[in-house]
């Protein structure tokens, strides 16, 4: 039995590493891009409604702010960039830290729910500090942990923080 749960121990860190590997990777790509589109030159600005952004307009709707065609001489390549909003919110009252408030956030306990059979995330979440809600049948992290863990989806809304030490 204790051997069957090292195994499992180890298969769950070996997603993890695995994990990490791929994001790892992903962000080297995303440099990659971000360093090739900044040395090409721009040929064109359109806003949203002009011929050559519809089919744009058609899949981001109000987000679209700008469809830009630009120019790779290096390459010999054109690309084409759109602009979108994706955050619209009122602005920071002054005096509010934001930095301080997004760690406060990141802190904070929510519950979230596994599944019976789902051992090694039971695991995962064990080592991240989790603890058990015996009575609504819930465990309790923090939402960084929820988050490095790709859980958001586990979350559950509703209950009141419970009465648990974390360290």
């Amino acid at each position: 039995l204790r051997a069957a749960q090292l195994h499992s121990e180890a298969r769950e860190q070996r997603k993890i590493e695995i994990a990490a590997q791929e994001e790892a990777e992903a962000k080297r790509k995303i440099a990659q891009i971000g360093q090739h589109w900044r040395e090409t030159e721009v040929v064109k600005t359109l806003r949203p409604g002009a011929n050559g952004t519809k089919k744009f307009l058609q899949h981001h709707g109000e987000s679209l702010v700008a469809v830009r065609y630009r120019r790779d001489n290096a390459r010999k390549r054109q690309l084409t960039t759109i602009e979108l909003v994706i955050d619209d919110r009122d602005p920071p009252r002054p005096g509010i830290d934001r930095n301080r408030e997004l760690g406060k956030q990141r802190q904070q306990l929510v519950s979230i729910k596994l599944d019976f059979d789902e051992i090694d995330l039971r695991s995962a979440v064990k080592r991240c500090g989790a603890r058990w809600d015996r009575e609504k049948k819930v465990w309790w992290l923090r939402r960084e942990d929820v988050v490095a863990l790709r859980l958001l989806d586990r979350v559950v809304a509703g209950f009141e923080k419970p009465d648990i030490d974390f360290v």
